[in-house]
C-alpha cells in the first residue's frame, strides 16, 4: 500500500527537502534548527514520500541524506509527492463535496439558495457539524476565483454555478508534462496530469531543476502581485550567518536561470533602488498594497538593468572584449553570438574574426558563456582582473589534462 501521511506544515518539509536533501551536505549532529527528534521525523516522511529517489553519503562528519534522480532520464519531477501531501480538515473536505454534489445540475443559485439546502439536505444527516454564513461564503468566493464556479450578478444578488469543463485534457497531455516540468508555478499541470491515466513520456529534459516546485507557492505569490502592481512583505535568510531579514519590496521581474534552476526576484526597496532577490531564500512572503507609482519605477527600473549580464546589479560597469575566430562555413557561430549577445554587440573585424564587446554589471557572470568559446577565443580583455585569472586558470588546468606542452600567457 502506498505511503500516504499528510503533512500538516509543508513549510517545515520544505525546508528539510531544500538544506537537508537538495544541497546534501548536512548531518544530524549539524542539525541545530529543531531537536533531533524532529529532524528524524522530517526525514523518515521525506524518504518514504520520495522513496528510490533518496540516498546517502558517508563524510567524516557522519551521514548525510541527499535526493539523487538523473536528471536526463526522470520525466517527472520527484518533489511533486510532497506538495500534493499538504493535509486538510474533515470540515474543509465535507464542505468541498457539498456544494460541488448540490451544485452538479448545472444550474445557478443564489446564496440563500445554497445555504438552506445544505442545512436542509446534508447537514441534517451530520450530527455535530455545522458552517457558519461566513465560512460558507469565503468557500464560494474562493471556489470562482479558482475557476471551480462562476459567480454572476443577478441584480443585488449573486447567483453561483459549476463552471463548463470544456478541455480535454487528454489532448494537451505533452503540453501538460512540458509545462510541469519547466513552468515556474507547475505544479498546477501536475495535479492536473494526476487526472489522466499513465502514460510513458516522450520527454526528457536537458536541464531538469526539480527545486523550482518548492518556491511555487512563494512564486505564486509573487506572480499575483506584480500582475496587481503590490508591495510585498517578506523575511529573508540570509544563508552565510543564518540571519533574516525584513523588507518591503516591490516586485518587478522574476528571472530564472537555465544554468542553475534558481530563480530571482528583481524588486524595488523602499527608497527606489532594484535589488535582486534569491527567492529560495525567502522564508515567509504577505501582499500588501498597491504601489501608486508602480508604472513609473518600472520604466526606471527597465532602463537601470539594460548592462545586466546576468542577476546581479551594481552602479559600476565592467567592459569586456572578446575576439572570436570563425571559419568562412560557421555562420551558425555568428548566429548564436547575435542571438546571445544580450546587452553587448558583435562587430565584424577580418573574413574569419568577430568581436564582441559589452559594458556589464558584473563580468564574472559571464565566464560559463566565455568557455562555450574555447578554442576559438583569439583575444580576450577584461576591466576586471579575477575574470582573466579564472580564464587563465581554466585554459592551464585543460592543458595539463591534455598534455598540451606550452605555456599559457
Amino acid at each position: 500500500m502506498a505511503y500516504s501521511e499528510l503533512i500538516k506544515n509543508f513549510d517545515h518539509i520544505r525546508e528539510y527537502l531544500r538544506d537537508f536533501f537538495v544541497y546534501g551536505f548536512h548531518t544530524r549532529d549539524e542539525f541545530s534548527a529543531k531537536s533531533g527528534r524532529s529532524y528524524d521525523n522530517e526525514r523518515r516522511r521525506i524518504e518514504n514520500y520520495l522513496d528510490g529517489w533518496v540516498s546517502f553519503r558517508q563524510t567524516p562528519t557522519g551521514k548525510t541524506l541527499f535526493i539523487s534522480p538523473e536528471g536526463s532520464r526522470v520525466t517527472h519531477n520527484p518533489l511533486y509527492r510532497a506538495f500534493k501531501a499538504k493535509s486538510f480538515t474533515n470540515r474543509d473536505i465535507t464542505l468541498h463535496f457539498m456544494i460541488l454534489d448540490f451544485l452538479s445540475d448545472g444550474k445557478s443559485y443564489s446564496f440563500q439558495e445554497i445555504e438552506n439546502v445544505l442545512y436542509d439536505r446534508y447537514l441534517a444527516h451530520y450530527e455535530g457539524l455545522f458552517f457558519d454564513e461566513s465560512t460558507l461564503r469565503k468557500k464560494l468566493k474562493e471556489y470562482a476565483s479558482l475557476g471551480l464556479l462562476v459567480m454572476e450578478k443577478e441584480g443585488r444578488k449573486v447567483a453561483y454555478h459549476i463552471s463548463k469543463d470544456e478541455i480535454r485534457l487528454e489532448d494537451c497531455r505533452d503540453l501538460l508534462r512540458f509545462a510541469s516540468e519547466e513552468n515556474l508555478l507547475g505544479v498546477i499541470g501536475s495535479c492536473m496530469e494526476d487526472r489522466l491515466d499513465e502514460e510513458e513520456s516522450p520527454l526528457l529534459f536537458r536541464n531538469h531543476s526539480f527545486m523550482n516546485m518548492l518556491d511555487s507557492e512563494t512564486a505564486a505569490v509573487i506572480l499575483g502581485a506584480i500582475r496587481e502592481k503590490r508591495w510585498l512583505k517578506i523575511r529573508k535568510v540570509n544563508h552565510r550567518d543564518g540571519s533574516e531579514k525584513l523588507l518591503s519590496i516591490i516586485p518587478w521581474k522574476v528571472y530564472v536561470s537555465l544554468r542553475s534552476g534558481r530563480n530571482y526576484l528583481l524588486a524595488g526597496t523602499s527608497p527606489g533602488n532594484l535589488v535582486s532577490i534569491r527567492i529560495d531564500y525567502i522564508r515567509s512572503i504577505s501582499a500588501g498594497d498597491q504601489a501608486a507609482d508602480y508604472d513609473e519605477l518600472a520604466a526606471r527600473w527597465k532602463e537601470t538593468v539594460s548592462p545586466m549580464w546576468g542577476v546581479v546589479i551594481r552602479r559600476r560597469l565592467e567592459h569586456i572584449s572578446m575576439d572570436i575566430h570563425v571559419e568562412p562555413d560557421e555562420n551558425f557561430i555568428v548566429r548564436r553570438l547575435e542571438r546571445e549577445k544580450r546587452c553587448g554587440k558583435v562587430t565584424r573585424i577580418d573574413e574569419n574574426t568577430f568581436r564582441f564587446e559589452a559594458d556589464v554589471m558584473d563580468s564574472l557572470e559571464m565566464v560559463p558563456w566565455i568557455r562555450t568559446f574555447f578554442g576559438r577565443i583569439t583575444r580576450l580583455s577584461a576591466d576586471n582582473p579575477r575574470l582573466l585569472r579564472w580564464i587563465h586558470q581554466d585554459l592551464k588546468e585543460m592543458s595539463s589534462l591534455y598534455e598540451v606542452n606550452h605555456d599559457i600567457q
